[in-house]
């Protein structure tokens, strides 16, 4: 008689990866609206799914569950391929004014801005697709 090895089995659907992260804005494919992701759904038999806040065509402000296949990402015009992200509060108080952006000497986006009187400077670093700002 021939002996058979146990080997475990996977059983269940391989989770495909969030095209979008919460934060990010997008554009409807089929319309100009465009709004933030707000959360994200994974089907086992279907696309990955996003909660966008957004304003409708008639002017009201919505939330609606779209997939994603019907979402592109919003990118800034100077920096194609880079993903946009709504705003963070800023801390009670606090007053950002006359915005400027620049690149440092060795190529990373720097903004500088003042806040509370006093001069800010800041980078975003960029890491597969994730952004992150990084203070003074």
């Amino acid at each position: 008689m021939e002996k058979k090895e146990d080997k475990p089995i996977a059983i269940g659907a391989e989770s495909v990866p969030f095209k979008f992260e919460l934060s990010q804005l997008v554009t409807m494919r089929i319309s100009d609206e465009w709004g933030e992701v707000q959360a994200r759904a994974q089907y086992a038999n279907g696309e990955n799914q996003y909660l966008i806040h957004y304003q409708a065509a008639d002017g009201r402000a919505t939330t609606e569950w779209f997939g994603e296949s019907m979402l592109i990402a919003m990118e800034d015009d100077r920096y194609p391929g880079c993903p946009v992200f709504a705003c963070v509060d800023l801390p009670e108080g606090a007053v950002l004014e006359d915005d400027k952006e620049e690149c440092s000497s060795d190529g990373e986006l720097v903004i500088t801005g003042i806040v509370d009187g006093k001069p800010e400077y800041s980078r975003i670093e960029v890491n597969n697709g994730r952004l992150r700002l990084i203070p003074a």
